[in-house]
């Protein structure tokens, strides 16, 4: 029996629809093999690429000329900064971190990968001395990356590592016009220094300018009454005094000159063959006065510059791109042409052997990725350990170490307590964290919230790096500690107190304001500016600056195992740098953050090789961040209307005892005295035009 034409028709139509669903399977499945292939081959390619890139020779490439070093990053900019691809024509600041450009050098040291270091200078964003002799001492140690060293910031020992040769230091600046010697300072440690053919190089020396604005105040009317303990102490000159006391200018001029003295005899000791053997050293045999004739030479033209043994090299541009190139090609032909743009008074060909550039904040990020995969790992094995019947199986370790050391930033002025208070609290529930090492880089604060600090801390085990400055309230968090270490240009000291009381009344009278008070005790209005001291005011707030300048000085006493009457020698507000500190017991060590760190870890801590930096305050996650932004937008609108309110309205509205300061100098004490109103009341052109040079 014969099927039907429709049911024949079915059959054929089914059997296309399967013959072409099968077709499209095929294509699918070789489609899918396809793409699987080449991005098989594609990962292949890169695996293989950045093995070949891993195995070039590298050089660290860090624009100093853009650097701009920090304590800490601000956790508001940060994540809106990742979705910015930092590029060298767009001139921005590149903000790091001084513990992550030292850990950077360090690393590069031992790498074997990076063979040379570049640095480009400029006009360098503003540092703080003791911040840039961190840095460069982090570069001597790159320098002598052939030699032995125990630690970081340590002298090496006489040893050389076999088969291991010194890394050469580049650096190229066009011009060096920074007043205040800082950006020599920092490029004198490069082995090849090259300026730039029509550059200038200008080595004036240390400024520090003092503002004097008690006859200013005077003429509206405005009067402060200043109670201090401390010839020193000379905060409060700048609204009671016209022009330098004896002591403030004894103290600013030696602290000026230990400064001065201390560069010099560093950029000395790294330059001195080429220095010491140049014309200017045959007519001044003593560094005294070959510095002197230098700083009051004017500004050196580059030939004049090169002749006196201050720069290497000066070519007519930057020779990175053909140091490298000549290292990237084979051809001899081609080398022999590319070397024969340059003369031998241009650049140095045969030091330089790297043939790829790795900028500092790629490398930095290498760094970081390997410490997180390191710290996964130790997470991995801390679950593992206790899980017996497991371990066996995974080989994970018997002991699994888990150690700390809490990093906890002090910065700015100390005016509120409850920030670091609260990281301290939280620091103490973690168990495994075996020592707290506190980064100090503040000028001082107000007596209650430094006391209020230096409790919380009482009996926990201390180590403390000073950073630019750790003055005044910025050293009374800090003398309890079990060590203190600070660099030689490192500010500090300053043991005194101060009180400032505004008397605004015959400033409201010129303008026709009647302030009227209505008191239940005869001190009640002790504090309002509107009201003029009377006698028994004036003297109880001598009585209470008394109290707490004799308070001061019995903690640093009992903080660092001195007498009573050798602390009073070195109190009355005067201000130290860190070498001279050393010398008289204010602190223990010289050196920076990462050597107080290594002594953390070898002091406090079981296996000092294993051992997890925490740094406080925790940096906040990206979605906190991102909802943070809008409330700096307010903080700023805030700052502007404070602006507009003026500096004089501010001082007006100052009450209680947050007005008796530790503070280490004027423009320290004007921050503090804001802080409560936030750094942004005043635009940063102020505090750029008022700050001590040699201390910022």
């Amino acid at each position: 029996m014969t099927e039907a034409p429709s049911s024949q028709k079915n059959k054929r139509w089914l059997a296309r629809a399967f013959q072409s669903a099968g077709r499209s399977l095929k294509t699918s499945l070789a489609a899918v093999g396809a793409v699987t292939a080449s991005v098989g081959l594609y990962l292949v390619y890169q695996e293989q690429t950045k093995e070949e890139n891993e195995t070039k020779k590298q050089v660290l490439y860090i624009p100093f000329d853009r650097l701009k070093l920090v304590e800490q990053k601000d956790p508001k900019n940060q994540f809106f900064n990742a979705l910015v691809k930092d590029d060298a024509s767009t001139q921005r600041p590149l903000v790091m971190t001084v513990r992550e450009v030292v850990d950077a050098i360090h690393t590069a040291a031992t790498d074997p990968n990076v063979v040379a270091l570049y640095g480009t200078f400029g006009d360098m964003p503003g540092a703080g001395w003791s911040d840039l002799e961190e840095v460069r001492n982090a570069l001597r140690v790159f320098r002598e990356s052939h030699r032995r060293h125990a630690e970081p910031n340590l002298a090496h020992e006489a040893q050389v590592i076999p088969r291991i040769e010194s890394k050469p230091l580049y650096c190229y600046a066009p011009t060096m016009m920074e007043p205040s010697n800082k950006e020599y300072y920092l490029a004198s440690i490069f082995t090849h220094i090259h300026l730039q053919r029509q550059g200038e190089l200008a080595l004036f020396g240390l400024v520090s300018p003092q503002y004097f604005l008690r006859d200013f105040l005077q003429r509206y009317g405005i009067q402060l009454h200043v109670f201090k303990h401390g010839e020193y102490k000379n905060a409060p000159n700048m609204f009671t005094e016209s022009s330098f006391t004896r002591p403030h200018r004894e103290n600013v001029t030696e602290l000026l000159q230990a400064i001065n003295a201390s560069q010099c005899d560093e950029i000395t000791r790294s330059r001195s063959q080429a220095l010491l053997t140049s014309w200017l050293h045959k007519n001044n045999k003593k560094r005294t006065d070959l510095w002197k004739q230098i700083q009051e030479s004017g500004i050196f033209p580059a030939q004049t510059a090169w002749k006196t043994g201050l720069v290497d090299f000066l070519p007519w541009k930057d020779p990175l791109p053909d140091l490298l190139a000549w290292n990237n090609t084979s051809d001899e032909k081609k080398k022999e042409e590319i070397k024969s743009k340059w003369g031998h008074h241009e650049t140095d060909f045969d030091r330089f052997t790297a043939e790829k550039i790795i900028s500092i904040q790629k490398y930095v990020n290498k760094i970081k990725t390997k410490e997180q995969q390191a710290g996964r790992q130790r997470q991995f094995d801390a679950f593992i350990s206790k899980m017996e019947w497991l371990r066996p199986h995974l080989g994970a370790p018997n002991d699994v170490a888990s150690e700390k050391i809490a990093l906890l930033y002090a910065n700015g002025g100390i005016t509120d307590s409850r920030p670091l208070v609260h990281c301290i609290r939280q620091i103490k529930k973690d168990n495994s964290v075996k020592c707290i090492v506190l980064r100090v880089n503040s000028p001082g604060g107000s007596v209650t919230a430094c006391e209020s600090i230096r409790r919380e801390l009482d009996g926990l085990p201390l180590v403390v790096s000073f950073g630019n400055v750790a003055a005044s309230g910025g050293y009374y968090v800090a003398a309890h500690a079990n060590r203190i270490f600070a660099q030689k240009k490192t500010i500090t000291g300053s043991i005194g107190v101060f009180a400032i009381r505004p008397d605004l009344t015959q400033l409201a009278k010129q303008y026709q304001v009647n302030v009227e008070h209505v008191t239940s005790s005869e001190l009640a209005a002790t504090f309002s500016p509107f009201h003029p001291l009377t006698r028994k005011m004036k003297q109880e707030i001598v009585t209470l600056v008394d109290r707490m300048y004799g308070q001061f000085k019995e903690i640093c006493a009992e903080g660092r195992h001195l007498p009573l009457t050798e602390i009073e020698k070195l109190a009355k507000g005067r201000v130290w740098t860190g070498e001279q500190a050393k010398s008289n017991g204010l602190v223990d060590e010289l050196g920076g953050l990462s050597r107080a760190l290594a002594y953390a870890r070898r002091s406090y801590c079981s296996n000092s090789s294993d051992v997890q930096v925490e740094e406080w305050p925790r940096a906040k996650a990206w979605y906190e961040q991102l909802i943070s932004k809008d409330d700096k937008t307010k903080m700023e609108q805030r700052g502007d209307a404070m602006w507009k309110e003026g500096l004089l309205e501010c001082f007006a509205r100052i009450n209680g005892t947050g007005s008796f300061l530790l503070t280490v100098d004027e423009n320290a004490a004007i921050r503090c005295l804001l802080d409560g109103y936030g750094d942004d009341s005043f635009p940063s052109y102020f505090w750029e035009s008022t700050h001590w040079s040699f201390s910022r």
